[in-house]
């Protein structure tokens, strides 16, 4: 009978190799509540900067004709594609993935905001979603196969509040006027 390696399994796509049994396999790590907290934070991290450039669709396009569509497509199209082919960077390590991750996400808001031209501004909103699309991918590998459900939990609530709070942040600014 052959062992079944770790890579065996990441790189298995039929039905039937996703059972209980092999799943159980993987090494897997107990996930403290301090673990839990920065999964948390993480997913708000990520998500809330992708909420706040839909939510101000209208004000990165002010004083064009375009419609809103450009933004959320620039928005979701690197990060789609990104996400697609993923797997082709799975030896980098992860603490490289975050901060390159971190670095797209602040470098593109830094475009954003101080862009005033229309096309460097949609050259921040692409690098905010490779950005989030690299840091949400490389985490959920991550806790799918390393950490107990709880901490996959917690991501995924980060991410509600992140988007939660990235619409209260610009309707916040929106009910200020600035």
């Amino acid at each position: 009978m052959s062992e079944t390696t770790e890579e065996d399994l990441y790189f298995s796509s039929s039905a039937s190799d996703t059972d209980e049994t092999n799943f159980k396999s993987w090494r897997r790590e107990e996930t403290t509540p301090k673990c839990s907290l920065v999964y948390l934070i993480l997913g708000i991290a990520l998500a809330a900067p992708f909420v706040t450039i839909v939510c101000g669709a209208q004000d990165v396009l002010a004083g064009t004709e375009k419609p809103t569509g450009f933004v959320i497509i620039a928005l979701t199209v690197p990060s789609c594609v990104l996400k697609i082919v993923s797997l082709c960077f799975q030896h980098v390590s992860q603490i490289a993935r975050v901060f390159v991750a971190s670095g797209f996400v602040l470098v593109g808001q830094l475009c954003a905001v101080f862009i005033p031209d229309l096309g460097g501004r949609f050259a921040g909103i692409c690098l905010i979603s490779v950005g989030t699309g690299i840091g949400e991918i490389s985490l959920l590998i991550q806790t799918a196969r390393e950490l107990e459900e709880i901490a996959l939990c917690s991501f995924l609530v980060g991410t509600g509040v992140g988007g939660v709070l990235g619409a209260a942040s610009h309707v916040g600014k929106l009910h200020q006027g600035i």
